[in-house]
């Protein structure tokens, strides 16, 4: 009788693990959204963060911040309809500053270390993310969670 209960009690406490195992895994796997004017952003960077939201006229912007740095993402009108275009020319302008190509959201993207601000590196990010709008991500970040926002981030218009 008491090999019976044992056993129970070990199936039913394994089950809990799973469930508990399984309930952390949807939680991190979750991805935050929030409204920049006509466009929904979704992202995951697995850290605790405000988000704060700015609008300029047809620019808006949300800011991530965590305790350990910050990161802004910018979606700017492009009236050209060139936005790839003002990609390419922006980085160029960066100069010595390293600087390489990204994928971000499915579009060709630029990144660029431009030194550090308060002691933490400073990354710039700047992608298509239509022809006529541009999104730039501002981060200070440690790099893992910035290679993390760059990966789970997207960007769309609202309908």
């Amino acid at each position: 009788m008491d090999s019976h209960i044992g056993e129970a009690m070990r199936i039913f406490l394994i089950g809990l693990v799973l469930v508990a195992f399984a309930l952390s895994c949807a939680a991190i796997a979750e991805k935050d959204y929030a409204q920049a004017g006509r466009f929904n952003i979704s992202f995951d960077i697995n850290k605790t963060h405000e988000i704060v939201k700015e609008a300029d006229g047809e620019n808006q912007t949300i800011t991530l911040k965590t305790f350990d740095g910050r990161a802004e993402i910018s979606i700017l009108k492009i009236s050209s309809g060139a936005a790839k275009d003002v990609v390419d020319a922006v980085s160029h302008s960066w100069g010595e500053t390293i600087h390489d190509d990204v994928r971000v959201d499915g579009q060709d993207g630029k990144i660029g270390l431009l030194g550090t601000l308060e002691y933490k590196p400073f990354y710039v990010i700047i992608y298509p993310v239509d022809l006529y709008h541009q999104a730039t991500i501002l981060s200070t970040m440690p790099f893992l969670d910035t290679a993390h926002l760059l990966e789970t981030i997207h960007i769309e218009k609202i309908k």
